[in-house]
């Protein structure tokens, strides 16, 4: 790629705060605890706490956090969205939320599903392309492909890409019945861990191609390499790893870059039996025997887990793992308690240098998702 896409900004709307330096707080930070649940009733429910952001069911809390995300993110990357860069400025969304439309009154009701993107589009002043994804807990995965494919074919000069959702008492009552839930809150890849913690918020990264980021003198936080999609079909809410093999394939094909070239894997890592374990052999399989020297790990711990918009937060660590040039750590995890420490290298044993990391996620449905962002040197 002569002219790759590259992301200039970033900003969140979260529990733990608006900026990249929030974010690199709270991993540095300690296992946070969840909270309970007071926004809606939770009595029938075996889990009641959950890492809540929004103080009210309203809809509009969602709507206004995430507009109000999105400008703090083209702000983040001194883009003046009226004038600067034209009307060549779209939006591509992942959020599960947008079902809920219909509760939203007469605020965009006519948009349907695509009711929260149209919101932020038009509270923006936006002009180029909408695309709104709704593909489970990989939605903001593929809006951020979406975008990257919209710059890459010259339709927008500029894209804002991530997701926003919020903690529904459907999707909170579904865990609890799927026994998919931890009571002492979510502790990815740990042999004895019980479920997720259901999490909230807003991420919006801002992507452009190189040249018309270098034209405007933009920092470039990262470049976007690579990334893939794949849909494997076997189970509606159970994982399975040759599916999330398929889309990390793919993004190394993409990126065309080798299996060892990767230093950071950054894990859906729900925490439930299933995923973590299905996740263990798709690095397994990805990676063979590079997978020793590969720092892998699961953000969820301290995030919760955000649904549609979790790729987005987790695109964001990526970013933070280039600008510091080291991993997370999972403090919920003890040599003994790791079914990851046997395979892959721990945040105090990473590589000296980070080039290039990935991120990988999947949905109910047999949605994959895998991401590969690279450091800017000056002459990506």
């Amino acid at each position: 790629m002569t002219d790759p896409v590259v992301i200039t900004g970033v900003a969140f709307d979260a529990p733990f705060g608006r900026t990249l330096e929030d974010l690199g707080s709270l991993l540095d930070g300690g296992i946070r605890r969840p909270k309970p649940v007071d926004r809606f009733p939770v009595r029938d429910c075996k889990v009641g706490s959950a890492h809540l952001h929004w103080p009210a069911q309203d809809i509009g809390v969602l709507f206004d956090g995430a507009a109000r995300t999105g400008r703090a993110a083209l702000d983040s990357a001194r883009l003046a969205v009226e004038g600067r860069v034209g009307g060549r400025v779209g939006l591509a969304l992942g959020s599960i939320s947008g079902m809920d439309f219909d509760a939203a009154g007469d605020r965009d009701a006519d948009d349907g599903v695509n009711a929260l993107g149209r919101h932020c589009f038009d509270r923006l002043g936006l002009s180029g392309p909408l695309v709104h994804v709704m593909s489970a807990c990989t939605s903001s995965a593929a809006a951020l492909l979406w975008a990257k494919s919209i710059l890459e074919h010259d339709d927008a000069d500029v894209m804002l890409a991530g997701g926003a959702d919020r903690i529904r008492a459907v999707d909170f009552a579904g865990f609890n019945i799927l026994r998919a839930m931890d009571p002492e809150g979510a502790r990815p890849f740990h042999a004895r861990r019980r479920g997720i913690t259901m999490g909230e918020g807003a991420c919006f990264l801002v992507l452009e191609r190189m040249s018309h980021a270098l034209r405007r003198r933009a920092d470039i936080l990262a470049v976007f390499s690579g990334g893939g999609l794949s849909s494997d079909g076997h189970h509606a809410t159970a994982p399975r790893h040759d599916g999330l093999v398929a889309a990390s394939r793919r993004a190394l094909a993409s990126a065309g870059l080798a299996p060892s070239d990767i230093q950071y894997v950054n894990c859906h890592g729900t925490g439930t039996q299933a995923n973590d374990s299905e996740e263990l052999k798709a690095l397994q399989s990805v990676f063979g025997p590079h997978l020793r020297d590969v720092c892998a790990g699961s953000t969820k711990g301290f995030t919760g887990h955000w649904l549609g918009s979790a790729a987005a937060i987790e695109a964001a660590v990526l970013l933070l793992v280039l600008r510091r040039q080291r991993a997370p750590g999972m403090p919920w995890l003890t040599g003994a308690d790791s079914i990851l420490a046997p395979h892959t290298a721990g945040a105090e044993e990473a590589p000296r240098a980070f080039r290039h990391v990935m991120s990988n996620s999947l949905g109910f449905g047999g949605n994959n998702a895998s991401l590969i962002l690279s450091r800017y040197t000056g002459n990506a």
